[in-house]
């Protein structure tokens, strides 16, 4: 998961062409558990990584991903 992006965006193209909202920058691999706040609106949400191995590629190990929505209308 080292060098991951979250997006949100309209489209379901990769590479994601949307909103970044958080990219990985730190070296090594990122901490167990993460809060990633996002304010922004969209049809996806995408995790989205390139860095890895020649092997393997990026590795992925997710084991709970929440998504909050919060609907506000404006009068």
């Amino acid at each position: 998961m080292d060098g991951f992006k979250t997006y949100v965006t309209n489209t379901s193209a990769i590479p994601p062409d949307g909103y970044l909202c958080y990219e990985d920058l730190d070296p090594g691999l990122p901490n167990i558990t993460q809060n990633i706040p996002c304010y922004e609106l969209g049809k996806y949400v995408i995790y989205y990584d390139t860095t890895g191995d020649e092997l393997y590629g990026p590795v992925v190990e997710l084991c709970y991903v929440a998504i909050n929505v919060e609907n506000q209308r404006k009068n």
